[in-house]
């Protein structure tokens, strides 16, 4: 014998069928998506994320600290996206070194640039 299910409830499924589908596919992140202003954990720069023949690039666009760094260095080169995170370098002016990195978007936006197993924390601002 075949039982035939109300069809409220098959109309229940497909909604919810729907919504984890959709959810699922905004979650995730897209390359572009870490294009945006950001401030440092200092608070001393700000680095604007922008896209250049499909590679993403970093560079300080207002610094209030004298020293190494100065407006239009370019901190971030090289960043491809790749499955929820974006590999690149990152240049450290304090010593003249390129690193290779890893950046990060957490959920409030942020980013975290990850090199030489070291961790730092950007702030979206834009």
């Amino acid at each position: 014998m075949i039982m035939i299910k109300p069809k409220s409830t098959y109309k229940t499924i497909l909604l919810l069928l729907l919504i984890s589908t959709f959810g699922h596919a905004y979650a995730q992140l897209q390359a572009d998506d870490i294009i945006g202003i950001y401030k440092d954990e200092s608070a001393t720069k700000k680095i604007e994320i922008y896209k250049q023949q499909n590679k993403y690039f970093g560079k300080i666009i207002d610094c209030s600290t004298r020293g190494n760094v100065k407006v239009g260095d370019v901190l971030l080169f090289d960043f491809v996206y790749s499955t929820n995170c974006w590999d690149g370098y990152v240049y450290l002016p304090k010593r003249d070194l390129n690193l290779k990195a890893k950046i990060l978007i957490l959920k409030d936006r942020s980013l975290e640039i990850i090199a030489m197993k070291q961790v730092k924390k950007w702030v979206r601002i834009q």
